[in-house]
């Protein structure tokens, strides 16, 4: 499911558009259309834009919606998310036949900051203002424009309401726009970092390292990636260095290849949580120079600034995945040469200028830590399988760095600059993907468990004989454990449905091996 902002469109100049937002549609995104109730044009194209007056941007998927708040119930961040882009109107212009975009806030004018508090205390819920937003409730002068903003502190205290019921949530702390802080069963968390119970973990290894520290991150990873114990000693020590580096120093790259499923991008985005800085993965293939369709590097770099909420220098900080970067050498010749000019250009540490939303930004790459990671699985000596391996398969030879220019890859001026260190992930065993799937704090599976004890009051019995059904399922259809996750909700389905469709009636969970193929296979009682 998709969700998107449909807006009104008033034209107020030969070239200039102001887009007002209307309200929230529920649909699917299909090319440069909106499928709703109604099916709506997209500000995708020029052609799109013109031809309707009603429009709609600000597009997201659930699960986009999910990992921006660090949320998981829909409902309340679909109530959220419409009342915060209530708060912005849209400025389109048209410039040499390309759509340049500029998202602006209703207050940006007021100096002092809008926060909003609400709180439920001893059954009574209620809003608190400060002067900001106080200042800007009273600014209203139209007398409709205030009953709406007040009808919205009205549904939105409805909506505490039902939360603190469903889930425990007492307060939400809103500033200009953002939730900032959620208290959940009385424990405090910010949702634009952390997950509560990451950030509960993250202290606790704070408390035992001192702060952010090579153990604390090396620990934080093998908590949640496992098969890789070393590898993760590598790249914690280099991560490390980074965070830790002035202009002096720049940092040190990374390269790793390796199997699909074995971890690489999940990595990364756990050592950004611990670190606390921004992270952006690019899709290597669908990379293109900018003044190309596609996704240039400035395009990257500007949604890094943000993130950061325009911090540049926190955005310059960032984690940046170059991922399927084997595949670079697939592009069309004139924008394969293109691209390693700029790739030359980004692994130095030298500064992109870029024009966004009629602003000119220049981004220096430095300091970011820059990850390239691939399958290269002609490069392993013998070539490995992708699946799982047999007892009688010959043990692969160390990745040869050298190869990346022997075989064509790049060229080795490209190859020098960002190969600092190599790091190969190579296929995990049966043993390490079940522990994967049983301890991980990254398991679905442990969540899901962790939500029927929570919500329903159900504990599960016979996990470890349902983990293996799942491994033998990857391996007779030759998945990967990328696949892990969506044979868990599919496997579950069928036993969710039956614990909410009778509420209280159920205390035990009983899994089977062959519930992970057949969603029937399950014993409720």
């Amino acid at each position: 499911m998709d969700y998107a902002i449909k807006y009104s469109k008033i034209r107020i100049s030969n070239n200039t558009y102001i887009l007002i937002p209307l309200g929230l549609v529920e649909g699917l995104k299909i090319n440069d259309k909106f499928n709703s109730d109604l099916k709506y044009n997209t500000t995708d194209t020029l052609e799109s834009f013109s031809s309707s007056e009603i429009v709609v941007d600000s597009i997201k998927s659930e699960e986009e919606l999910v990992s921006h708040y660090n949320l998981d119930d829909i409902e309340f961040l679909k109530t959220f998310y419409e009342e915060e882009e209530k708060d912005y109107i849209l400025v389109f212009k048209v410039i040499n036949g390309e759509l340049l975009k500029r998202k602006i806030k209703v207050s940006a004018l007021t100096t002092s900051k809008e926060k909003t508090i609400f709180e439920s205390i001893d059954g009574i819920t209620s809003v608190t203002l400060n002067e900001g937003a106080l200042n800007s409730l009273l600014s209203l002068e139209d007398i409709k424009l205030l009953k709406d903003q007040l009808e919205r502190y009205k549904r939105q205290i409805e909506t505490l309401k039902k939360e603190q019921e469903k889930r425990g949530l007492t307060k939400v702390e809103v500033e200009d726009g953002k939730i900032t802080s959620i208290t959940v069963d009385q424990k405090k968390y910010n949702p634009q970092k952390k997950t509560l119970s990451e950030q509960q973990s993250s202290e606790q290894i704070k408390e035992q390292t001192g702060d952010i520290s090579v153990v604390g991150l090396e620990r934080y990873l093998k908590e949640r990636i496992f098969g890789h114990s070393e590898e993760l000693k590598k790249i914690a020590t280099i991560l490390t260095l980074n965070h830790t580096a002035d202009i002096r120093d720049g940092t040190e790259s990374i390269i790793i290849p390796g199997p699909t499923g074995t971890g690489k991008t999940a990595t990364f985005k756990c050592a950004s949580e611990y670190l606390n800085v921004p992270f952006a993965i690019v899709n290597t293939v669908n990379l293109v120079p900018e003044g190309y369709r596609g996704t240039s590097i400035e395009d990257v770099l500007y949604s890094l600034l943000v993130t950061s909420n325009n911090h540049q220098d926190i955005a310059e900080r960032s984690i940046i995945i170059f991922d399927e970067f084997d595949k670079m050498g697939e592009s069309s010749l004139d924008i394969k040469e293109a691209l390693k000019n700029i790739f030359l250009k980004f692994a130095e540490g030298s500064k992109f200028l870029m024009e966004k939303e009629f602003v000119q930004y220049e981004f220096d790459t430095t300091m970011s830590s820059k990850i390239y990671l691939g399958a290269f699985m002609d490069l392993f000596h013998p070539p490995k399988r992708i699946g799982f391996a047999n007892e009688d398969q010959t043990e692969t030879k160390p990745f040869e760095t050298s190869d990346l220019y022997k075989k064509g890859y790049f060229k080795k001026e490209l190859s020098d600059r960002i190969t600092t260190h190599v790091i190969p992930y190579y296929e995990l065993d049966n043993d390490t993907k079940l522990r994967i799937i049983l301890e991980s704090k990254l398991s679905v599976f442990l969540r899901k468990k962790e939500r029927l004890r929570r919500q329903f009051g159900i504990e599960t019995e016979g996990d470890l004989s349902y983990a293996k059904g799942i491994i033998d399922l990857l391996s007779s259809e030759d998945k990967s454990l990328r696949d892990v996750n969506n044979i868990i909700y599919q496997s579950l389905i069928n036993a969710e449905y039956e614990i909410l469709s009778k509420p209280g009636h159920y205390k035990k969970l009983t899994l089977t091996k062959d519930l992970a193929s057949d969603p029937n296979k399950f014993d409720l009682n």
